[in-house]
């Protein structure tokens, strides 16, 4: 179940721009209220009982849509909760299991995605001590991350 650093890092990513990875679940909610609103259950308009030449209940098949809508916009917000619970978690982990040297390198090259000579010369350091802390925070973190995933699964 070893997570590599490559997983990691993108882990790590999905972090850096948390707001960007549930914004498309936020979005795709607001299209299926903003649907849903649309579909009135109501008894049907003239002409509205027969569609291509054969009876049909629309007042059914909207409700049938409505409730197909409800259930999309429950999973959504799962996967929204899911992965805030997720974003916390490793939070955690980084926070108890890095250095800060470690912590500050590793979040400003993957999560805010900067350049190394950008994160060079924010943590004051020089490129090579950057790669080395990248590359034992990485190390560091995956073990972590490992434990913290085993622990949980043999708690749950």
């Amino acid at each position: 179940m070893a997570v590599s650093k490559k997983e990691m890092i993108h882990l790590l990513r999905q972090m850096g721009n948390s707001r960007e990875s549930v914004e498309w679940f936020r979005q795709r909610n607001a299209d299926l209220r903003e649907t849903m609103n649309d579909i009135s259950p109501a008894s049907p308009q003239m002409g509205e009982t027969f569609s291509g030449g054969r009876k049909g209940d629309s007042v059914g098949r909207k409700v049938a849509r409505r409730e197909d809508l409800e259930t999309k916009i429950a999973i959504n917000e799962r996967a929204i909760e899911r992965r805030m619970m997720e974003f916390s978690d490793l939070a955690r982990v980084i926070q108890e299991s890095l250095t800060a040297e470690e912590r500050e390198v590793l979040w400003l090259r993957h999560g805010e995605r900067l350049r190394w000579e950008q994160v060079r010369q924010k943590v004051h350091a020089s490129r090579s001590k950057c790669f080395r802390l990248e590359e034992k925070g990485l190390e560091r973190l995956c073990k972590s991350w490992d434990r913290y995933l085993e622990n949980k699964e043999s708690e749950g």
